[in-house]
């Protein structure tokens, strides 16, 4: 299985799971239904859009970009321990 095809399947997995149809997506992201409809089918690669469409898809999807694109989501922040007066 190709990457174009991994990012379709996973394009229309997480669009499924978010109860989404590819217009109503296409509504929310700003991003073509067409455009939408060719990633999911294969005959567009998300490695080559816009940065703006797949960050606009991700946040839609409640995923970061890498995740979208490639499986894998990047690693979070670490947190900054905060100390308080008392040492604690």
């Amino acid at each position: 299985m190709g990457v174009t095809e991994i990012f379709g399947t996973r394009l229309a997995r997480l669009r499924a799971l978010h109860g989404l149809s590819q217009s109503a997506l296409a509504r929310q992201s700003g991003v073509g239904q067409a455009l939408i409809s060719m990633l999911e089918d294969g005959q567009r690669q998300g490695a080559r859009m816009q940065s703006g469409r797949l960050l606009a898809l991700a946040r839609c999807l409640g995923v970061s970009m890498e995740y979208l694109l490639c499986g894998v989501s990047a690693p979070r922040p670490r947190r900054k321990r905060v100390r308080t007066e008392g040492g604690n």
